[in-house]
């Protein structure tokens, strides 16, 4: 995913380094929502460790590529449970909802359109089959990380601005 220049760019500043399990120094995030995330990792008590960008390489078949590419999920985290002392695993993967949903076309031309409007209606199409294209390899590197995480006991979870409402608040637990 190619991120836009209004992103943010920054190294995290870890509260609980030591539920940080990555060798490496703080992760950096690309974008003010997962600093959010980060935040609510690192501070949240039911969070055991996490990890961003683990090393977990999981293949899927690239629709875009038509062929075998490797992909690392977001975050990777142990929670303790709220009810009993079982510790729950889960890969999580954050994303806009733009590209977890297959957008919408845009609407036709008339038959009256002047050219000004036909090349709106391209740049429109071409950004429409632009983020087909990137929900469609979303979605293949999912339906891999799914089977990944059922072989091995991991939740899978993806994350969007959609469904993230309340789940890291304060006292929440996965």
């Amino acid at each position: 995913m190619i991120y836009g220049t209004k992103t943010k760019h920054a190294r995290y500043k870890l509260v609980h380094p030591e539920k940080y399990m990555e060798n490496l120094a703080a992760p950096i995030c690309k974008s003010s929502w997962e600093e959010r995330i980060f935040q609510a990792m690192d501070n949240n008590s039911y969070v055991l460790k996490w990890g961003y960008e683990p090393d977990f390489e999981i293949y899927y078949m690239s629709p875009k590529l038509h062929k075998m590419s490797k992909y690392f999920p977001d975050i990777y985290c142990e929670c303790k449970s709220a009810t009993d002392s079982k510790v729950n695993k889960f890969l999580i993967e954050i994303k806009p909802e733009k590209f977890a949903i297959m957008p919408k076309p845009p609407k036709a031309l008339t038959e009256s359109a002047n050219a000004k409007k036909v090349r709106a209606h391209q740049k429109k199409m071409a950004r429409y089959y632009m983020q087909c294209e990137e929900v469609m390899v979303n979605q293949a590197k999912w339906t891999a990380a799914r089977n990944w995480c059922a072989n091995r006991g991991v939740n899978w979870i993806v994350l969007t601005e959609e469904n993230v409402c309340g789940l890291f608040d304060k006292g929440a637990h996965m």
